[in-house]
């Protein structure tokens, strides 16, 4: 069983008042709607949404060798690779009140509807904090060079989940008309339901939201 998109959640949760007073809705809670909503997403795009699946046998009594064998058969693999080469970009949209932006450009496999995760991917080229608490590595050019993603503000309240598989160039400071000419291999799982997202982003440091500037 797979999703090929990001499902709609809707839900309704309402806690019992005491006698005369009137039910409150969750859902009235400034910003409680969009929290739940978005983890359930996240949850489930992290378990049943392609190339994620589950397998469910519909038929019992089989061995184990013939589970083993359906499971095999069933399992997502890749179809092939795609080769991305990042050249440079041009008249950038400066997202700095103070200064000029810093450019990098982020790009993964997604679904054609709702862009992957890529925002707040460390440069490749600077060494990670000694507080950073997590990281995720991807394999990203034909030299499997390693690149380590912030996942945790320095208060530790702040967390994004990064796409798989997610790559990113490296930062040109100061610059709205960068040149990076980078090359990445992405592993493809599907031609029909996967699509190639390349976004550019404002590289604003480990602790802080990276704005976006432009998607492709």
């Amino acid at each position: 069983v797979t999703l090929t998109e990001d499902p709609t959640v809707t839900y309704k949760v309402a806690v019992k008042a005491a006698p005369g007073m009137p039910k409150l809705s969750l859902n009235s809670i400034p910003g409680l709607k969009a929290a739940i909503s978005n983890a359930v997403v996240h949850a489930l795009r992290d378990t049943v949404v392609f190339p994620k699946s589950i397998n469910v046998h519909l038929a019992k009594f089989h061995t184990p060798r013939v589970k083993r064998a359906v499971e095999e058969a069933l399992r997502i693999s890749p179809v092939g690779r795609l080769i991305v080469t990042i050249k440079r970009a041009h008249g950038l949209k400066n997202a700095d009140l103070i200064g000029t932006s810093d450019p990098y450009v982020g790009v993964a496999l997604g679904s054609r509807k709702v862009p992957p995760q890529m925002a707040g991917m460390r440069d490749p080229a600077k060494k990670p904090p000694a507080d950073v608490s997590g990281s995720f590595l991807s394999r990203a050019t034909a030299s499997s060079r390693k690149h380590t993603f912030k996942t945790k503000s320095q208060s530790g309240s702040f967390r994004k989940r990064l796409a798989k598989g997610a790559v990113r160039t490296k930062t040109v400071s100061n610059d709205l008309n960068p040149t990076f000419d980078e090359t990445f291999v992405l592993d493809v799982m599907s031609t029909e339901l996967q699509c190639v997202w390349i976004r550019v982003f404002d590289d604003d440091g480990d602790y802080n939201a990276h704005d976006l500037m432009g998607t492709v």
